[in-house]
Formats: C-alpha cells, structure tokens, sequence
C-alpha cells in the first residue's frame, strides 16, 4: 500500500513538472538588464520571445505573441513596464511569471542556472553595445551571457564553479579582477576590450566565418530592436563617424563576395552609412571589382489590423558614457615640466589627447600636446609632464587653455573638456621610495606589504607575478593606495590559488609603480620575496554551525541510548514476570 502510494506521489509530482513547458519568453521590466538577460535566456532555450517596450503598447505585444502559448513572463515585481500586460496574455495564453527584483545582476545569474547552458560568454555591464555585438555568436553557439565585473564576479564565480567544466569567454573590455577570477576556466578571448569598433568587428567576423551569415544588421548599440533579440544575424555597430574598422570589415567583405547586404536599424545614421557604402563601391570599382553593397533602413513596422506605419519596438540597453575632468595645470621648476593632471569620471575605460594652450599676458606663445591617445581607466587619475621651460612670472601673466578630446575610444574622441586658468608654479621634488617586506596568501588573497621608507608620503599600484595552473599570470590591485611615511600598508589581491598554484609559488614577484603624487606614478621596482601561506581561521558562524551539529548528534545519541536504555529495562521486566508464573 505504501509502495503503491509513492509510486502515486512520484507520477504527480512529473506530471506536475512537465505540465508547463514554455515556448515563448516575454520580459517586462523597465531594466535593460533584465531585458538582455530574458534574450540570452530564449535564445539558449531556442524559444521565440518579445519584450516590453518602454513608450509600447501591451495590447499590440499580447497581439505579437498569439494565443495558445505556454509563456514564461519575466516580469520585474517592482519596476515592470506596464501592469495591464500580464492579464492581458493570460487571456488567450498559459502564463508562468517568473518574477525579477531590483538587482539585475542576480537576475542575470538566475536565468543562467535556469536555462541549463554550459557555455558562456563573460562581459562587462556598462558596455551596452558588447550586450548587442554578443547576441548571434552567443545564440549561434548555445552560449548564455552572463554580465561581471569586479563588484559581482565572486557570485559569477560562485555559479561557475557548480557547473561541470563550464566553457568561458570573455569578449571585449572586462576589469583586471573579473580577468583574475576567470583565469581558472582558462577562457577564451574574444576581442581586446581596447576599442569596441575593433571588437565588434572581430565577433561579428566569427559569425560570418563560422556560420556563414550573408546579411548583418547595422546600429549604433544604444538600444535593442525586435528583430537582433533572435540572433539570427549579427549587428554590425555604425556611428556618426564610421571606423577604420568598420569600413575595412565591410570593404573586405564586399571583395570577397561574403557579407554584401546590410539592414539599418533606425534612421538617425543614414548619411554616414550611405557614405560608408559608396566609399567601399568606389574603392571595389578602383580595383576593377563590380560589387555593390545592399543597405536597407527599417524605420518603423506594421501592425496587423492597424493602417499606417508605426515606429520600432527599441529598448535603451546600458552603457556608460566616457566622463574626464581637468584637475590642475602647473609648472614644476624643479624639473622645468609642465604638468597636467587628469581624473576619469566614466563607468569605464577611455581615452584622451590633450592640448594646453600657453599664453603670455593674453597671447599665445607656446601648444603641448600628447602626440597618440591616452588611456584612462575608470576612476583613474593621470598626470602628463611635457618639457618646456616656461618664462618668467616676471615677464608677464602665464596662463593656459587646456582642452581634452576623449572618448570610448581611442579613435573616436568625440567628447571635449576644457578649462582656463593661471599656470601655477612651483618646486618639487619626489623622493619617496618603498619597498615590499612581506607577501602572504591566506582566504583567497594575496597580502603584499609594502613600507615607505622615503621621506614624502607614496601613491603605490602593485601587481604580482604568478604561476596559475602552469601559466604565468600578472595579477594587480584595484586601485592605489597612500602609503604613509615611515608606515607600512598591506595591499589584498584577490587571487584564488589550488593547492598545485602554491607549491609552484614558493616565492613571488611584486612590481610597484610609485611616486609622491597621485597622478605620476613615474618610480618603479620589483622584488622577489618568499610567499608565506597561512591557514583559513573558521569564522565564527561556521564555528556555531560546528558546535550546533556535534549538539544535535550528542541529543540524538543520548535519546537513541534512553530508547535503548527502556527496551532493554522492558524485557527483563518481562522476563521477571515469566519466571513468576
């Protein structure tokens, strides 16, 4: 009867499991987070799916999807776009809602455990136009994109490592800790993550080579269209000036005779995309080549049962927008340099080229300028020193117009900053100097401690050189640190090493890049010192948790004693009365 009971049980509780098996996806949420994960998520599962549209119209979205589907609705329980969507389907449509909360990256995370893959495609949030260059080559090759950087990859990680042999690659820009802390998988790179032009081209080669695309979609990234959430050909990013990249790519494969028809998405680059496709015409006809190049411009859509055209279903994905400010401009007698002082207010990597105008009592006597485009990571603050032995006070007003070109990008530097001011001088010297005392390995962190032994106050960035699953790897820390005078610093480096990564780590390499001001890290050296490994301690609740079980197991044992205890009293009890009868 028991048997026959769970048997029961069993078939109820499959029954259960396959009586909602979805085909067809549907987000609605006002996170371009949780739109891009809900388009990985149908495209690894291969299922058709629509979003919700920011300014749309739920009624023509509960059109698009049809009646007598099995729908899963991602839907924000917070910010979804509209709430009249979910009722709307259930009208003619089986409906699951899978509800999301604020925090898109958990979200994200979710939906990878959720979908089942294996393979995926690591990149950095703020970079919207990488969340659209991915899209066909993660769908082409079963991949789920999952969004890291160094606030959340220790729960990529922590995902990660409960997968079997999980395939990773890291396409574009990622943060050196998020590069760190995928080392393990040995992944694969796609792109150098230096200009997303370059980027995009490189995945969006990969489609044509290894899945024979013949057509691509063009957009500038800053969106999702309904027609790139299939990946069914990839997206081509243009802008208002077109990239050597870009033209090259399309250049050679119009040559080719490979990719030669494009549709562009949105109106607002129809100049410098038709220009695009005559340069490339005119260069193919210098070379004897009759090939043209095919570009179409969707605009806006039809919806059935309505007249007229009507606009595109966009959703604004999220990208960062290059941010620099001028910090000072002096002028150092002590080294009769003029010095420029920087700091990135971007979510991300950019870079710039200055140029400092120097005037003498209002006329101009003198342009610097950096010769080739600078990075400037995020948060960064750089100072530039150029040679010039400016004149004395005495002789006038010395001032300066500083402008600054910076961008994404180090060939699309379409953002300016400026400032006017007096050139203050001064004189000075740095004469700080540190040195590495100890380094030390102990809960997934490398300890390096460093002691300034100079006379000023030290900014120091460290690195370390390490030897991880047989690879050497240069591992850095995430930002500088303030080492005061006859004080020592202990810089942590998140660095995640097997027993095997420390018996071939004996000893370590630590590089620091230093100086007395923030910005001119000019000062290097590099010591080798022994690596101590220490023990993990338990942390408290784990103690608790100890002593919890070994209490639990110490009641358990004491009742299965007394219970012992009684039975054994029970039958010699029993046993006494027999002997009296």
């Amino acid at each position: 009867m028991v048997s026959n009971k769970l048997a029961f049980a069993l078939v109820l509780m499959v029954a259960l499991s396959l009586s909602f098996a979805e085909n067809f996806v549907v987000v609605n949420s006002k996170s371009g987070l949780d739109v891009l994960s809900a388009v990985y998520y149908a495209n690894v599962k291969g299922l058709p799916m629509k979003f919700m549209p920011i300014n749309g119209n739920y009624q023509v979205i509960a059109l698009k999807v049809g009646s007598g589907k099995d729908v899963l609705l991602i839907q924000s329980a917070n910010l979804p776009v509209t709430t009249f969507l979910q009722s709307e389907l259930e009208k003619s449509n089986k409906v699951t809602v899978f509800s999301t909360t604020d925090n898109g990256f958990k979200t994200n995370l979710d939906l990878a455990e959720k979908s089942g893959a294996n393979k995926f495609i690591i990149i950095d949030p703020s970079f919207g136009q990488n969340a659209i260059s991915v899209i066909s080559y993660a769908k082409k090759t079963g991949s789920y994109v999952i969004f890291a950087y160094s606030d959340n990859i220790d729960d990529v990680v922590a995902f990660l490592d409960k997968k079997s042999n999980p395939q990773v690659t890291i396409f574009g820009y990622v943060d050196s800790k998020t590069k760190e802390k995928l080392a393990k998988y040995s992944p694969t790179t796609i792109g150098k993550g230096e200009d997303k032009y370059e980027d995009n081209v490189e995945i969006v080669s990969k489609v044509v080579k290894e899945f024979g695309a013949t057509q691509a979609m063009m957009a500038d990234g800053t969106y999702i269209e309904e027609g790139m959430t299939d990946g069914s050909v990839p997206v081509l990013l243009v802008s208002p000036v077109i990239s050597d990249y870009t033209y090259n790519f399309v250049l050679d494969n119009a040559r080719n005779h490979k990719l030669t028809y494009y549709t562009l998405v949105g109106n607002n680059l129809v100049t410098p995309v038709y220009d695009l496709k005559k340069r490339v015409e005119a260069q193919l006809k210098s070379e004897g080549i009759d090939q043209k190049v095919g570009v179409v411009v969707k605009f806006g859509q039809g919806i059935p049962g309505s007249q007229g055209v009507s606009s595109l279903d966009i959703f604004p994905v999220p990208y960062y927008i290059a941010g620099l400010t001028i910090e000072s401009i002096k002028y150092n007698e002590a080294t009769g340099n003029v010095e420029l002082v920087v700091k990135s207010t971007a979510e991300g990597p950019e870079y710039y080229k200055a140029e400092i105008h120097i005037k003498q009592n209002g006329e101009e006597i003198q342009v610097l300028s950096d010769k080739t485009p600078v990075l400037l990571e995020r948060g960064e603050v750089k100072g530039t020193e150029y040679a010039y032995k400016l004149p004395s006070l005495s002789e006038g007003k010395i001032t300066a117009d500083v402008i600054a070109r910076f961008g994404e990008t180090s060939k699309s530097l379409t953002s300016f900053a400026s400032k006017s001011a007096d050139i203050a001088v001064y004189k000075f010297v740095d004469t700080s100097d540190v040195n590495v005392t100890s380094a030390s390995y102990k809960n997934g962190n490398l300890d390096i401690s460093i002691k300034n032994i100079g006379g000023q106050d030290a900014y120091v960035q460290t690195s370390a050189e390490l030897i991880v699953q047989g690879s050497k790897t240069t591992v850095k820390s995430n930002s500088v640190v303030d080492v005061s005078t006859n004080s020592i610093t202990v810089v942590s480096i998140p660095v995640d090493l097997s027993d095997q990564d420390l018996e071939a780590n004996k000893e370590v390499k630590v590089m620091l890049k230093y100086g007395a001001r923030e910005g001119f890290l000019q000062k290097s050296k590099e010591s080798v010192v022994p690596l101590k490994v220490e023990k993990a301690a338990l942390d408290p609740l784990m103690i608790g948790l100890i002593l919890l079980v070994i209490i639990l197991l110490i009641v358990v044992v004491y009742f299965a004693t007394r219970k012992e205890e009684k039975h054994v009293e029970k039958s010699e009890e029993k046993k006494h009365v027999e002997k009296k009868r």
